[in-house]
């Protein structure tokens, strides 16, 4: 999909599935992440969208850094704070 496609529609995944808008989200992945994190240092979200996972490795007290290739994503992760966002596709991850 290219970066365009992403960008356009950055706001439905923002408008749908934060901050509460979908209880299976809230209830059933996010516990699934944190037993995931559980004990993590340092993460890289790559892909971190408003940065809701990223937010929660913060809390469990991992460094943090999310990248998404949206503006409007890494707008909204970093007004919500909890770590460093940047735009960035998942290429710009690829360790060497």
């Amino acid at each position: 999909m290219s970066n365009d496609l992403w960008e356009t529609h950055a706001e439905w995944w923002i408008d749908g599935f934060t901050a509460g808008a979908d209880p299976e989200y809230e209830e059933q992945i996010l516990p699934l992440a944190a037993r995931e994190l559980a004990g993590a240092t340092r993460v890289l979200d790559v892909g971190c969208g408003d940065g809701q996972v990223s937010r929660l490795a913060a809390r469990l007290g991992a460094q943090v850094v999310g990248i998404d290739p949206t503006w409007n994503c890494v707008s909204v992760a970093n007004q919500r704070s909890g770590a460093v966002f940047a735009r960035a596709g998942a290429a710009a991850a690829a360790v060497r």
